[in-house]
């Protein structure tokens, strides 16, 4: 999964904060019983004007923890 300002842009950004439905994807996956593994794209190397990928990391867990992930 991957956090965007808005559909045309590939510049990531912290999970929750741009238009990724974050919440109803979860949802969706629960609800199939989706078993696996999910993986934050976070392409900071990529985009030098994104945040910093560290510091983000609590506050992801954090979230993906409330939202039963």
């Amino acid at each position: 999964m991957k956090d965007t300002a808005d559909l045309a842009s590939t510049a990531p950004l912290p999970l929750d904060e741009g238009v990724l439905p974050l919440a109803d994807c979860l949802n969706t996956l629960t609800g199939a019983a989706y078993q696996g593994w999910l993986c934050w794209e976070y392409e900071a190397a990529w985009h030098p004007t994104a945040p910093p990928l560290p510091p983000l990391l609590a506050d992801a867990a954090r979230l993906l923890h409330r939202l039963g992930a």
